[in-house]
């Protein structure tokens, strides 16, 4: 998309139309608040229907089990956190070389380092890195979460393009939330001995 299409408006958001997956092309601040919000709680409601002694089977897609994918999307959402800090602070993260594997060989590496944590463990460090990550965006001036090019320095070498910072943002939350909730209803509904119901979340996000 390029630059000139953007207006930023004070207060004002193109919605996503209902049922489709597409990405509101503007945000304020407000509502990335709120809908960083909604959906982490949609992502916690869906986990805790699901019976704990299940978390940690691998039946999931690839033999993941829930446990791992929470750690997955921790990690991920940590990786952001620890991005955007640096960023707000100036500083330019240097990929490492984690960053510059295949996503498929990245991902391999975040389940070998979960996969022995206890669930309690994965839990916390979830519910952790979200509450740091909602209270840096809550400080974080409007204008730098929405206004094109803004953050282009900090964006373009992870991201490939320049982007608003709000959309960096969503695609490491609760885009990733929404994802993987939908992965977690299709594994859970294609084990036979299933009988949990996971709330659909609402839209999916661009798979990771």
């Amino acid at each position: 998309m390029i630059a000139g299409y953007w207006k930023i408006v004070k207060g004002m958001v193109a919605l996503p139309v209902a049922g489709e997956g597409r990405v509101a092309d503007l945000m304020s601040k407000t509502q990335l608040l709120d809908v960083l919000r909604t959906e982490h709680a949609n992502w916690e409601a869906a986990l805790a229907e699901i019976e704990e002694d299940r978390m940690t089977l691998p039946i999931l897609h690839a033999g993941w089990s829930v446990k791992d994918t929470i750690g997955h999307v921790a990690y991920y959402e940590q990786w952001l956190l620890g991005w955007l800090e640096a960023a707000a602070r100036g500083q330019v993260t240097v990929a490492s070389h984690r960053d510059l594997l295949d996503v498929d060989q990245r991902n391999a590496i975040i389940w070998m380092e979960n996969k022995d944590r206890s669930l309690a463990d994965v839990l916390e460090q979830a519910r952790q890195v979200y509450e740091r990550l909602y209270q840096l965006v809550t400080i974080l001036p409007e204008e730098d979460l929405i206004v094109p090019n803004r953050y282009d320095r900090y964006i373009v070498p992870f991201w490939g393009e320049a982007r608003p910072l709000w959309k960096c943002i969503a695609g490491d939350s609760y885009e990733h939330y929404r994802e993987h909730t939908a992965n977690i209803r299709r594994g859970l509904a294609a084990d036979k001995s299933s009988i949990v119901h996971i709330p659909t979340p609402g839209n999916r996000g661009k798979q990771k």
